[in-house]
């Protein structure tokens, strides 16, 4: 990452290059302040994201940052039963980012977009000494499903192991020792897309809750939004997670 990095316009066509034409986008690029949408079906779901490197993104693999930061954007929407259908960002580059690392981050967040089924509507571009990013999705859902459902005696189910930021955070603050090597996965974390999951759980579940803030905490906000208490066993743990955890003598659960 030490080459120059290109201006402003050129850093804006690296983008533009990895995505398709949306469609329902009426405009082209650069020719309208405001981005002329075809409205959505059913209801409208609208998320924001804001995230740095305080976030303890691992940025190693560019692609993989832009993959994961555009899917921390869009499982809102996938939490709410929705399509995703459009994709902008805010994007505050990093001076030490050259052309090489933004092109191959911007294909990262292509990626996501393109496989959420979305399409990109542009956004804004700044340049700063630490990177910054906003991430907006927007989506449709004739009957969206909230965090607003649940009753006591109802079950609770989380579709994914608990854990990843623990590791995350952990490859980012803790050098890589002979007894954490096998659980640093070269490095290399990667957020799935839940599609699939998104529909099972808008047929079945009574509400739902993205669980990137933390478990504990989306108990609370489930907890306290439904006036109700939670009992929870058998969470799946990530295990490299659960080691970590044991290495830096710290809790391995709640």
């Amino acid at each position: 990452m030490a080459n120059q990095q290109p201006d402003e316009k050129a850093v804006i066509s690296l983008f533009l290059k990895h995505f398709d034409r949306c469609e329902g986008h009426h405009n082209l690029f650069f020719e309208s302040d405001a981005e002329i949408l075809e409205p959505l079906q059913g209801k409208m779901l609208f998320t924001t994201d804001e995230f740095s490197s305080e976030d303890f993104f691992l940025e190693g693999d560019p692609h993989l940052l832009g993959w994961n930061l555009a899917c921390c954007t869009i499982s809102d929407i996938l939490a709410s039963g929705g399509t995703p259908a459009y994709f902008g960002h805010a994007l505050t580059l990093s001076t030490g980012w050259d052309e090489d690392y933004i092109n191959r981050f911007a294909s990262g967040i292509a990626l996501a977009v393109k496989s959420a089924g979305a399409g990109f509507i542009g956004g804004d571009l700044g340049v700063s000494g630490s990177w910054k990013y906003t991430g907006i999705c927007q989506g449709y859902e004739a009957s969206p499903l909230t965090r607003k459902g649940a009753a006591p005696g109802d079950s609770h189910y989380l579709n994914v192991q608990a854990g990843t930021g623990i590791l995350m955070g952990a490859m980012k603050l803790f050098p890589v020792e002979k007894e954490t090597s096998n659980l640093m996965q070269g490095g290399r974390i990667r957020f799935p897309l839940r599609m699939k999951e998104s529909k099972i759980i808008k047929a079945f579940a009574g509400c739902c809750i993205d669980t990137s803030d933390g478990v504990l905490n989306a108990l609370n906000t489930l907890a306290d939004i439904n006036q109700t208490g939670f009992r929870v066993s058998h969470i799946p743990y990530l295990e490299g997670g659960r080691q970590i955890c044991s290495l830096l003598a710290k809790p391995q659960s709640f």
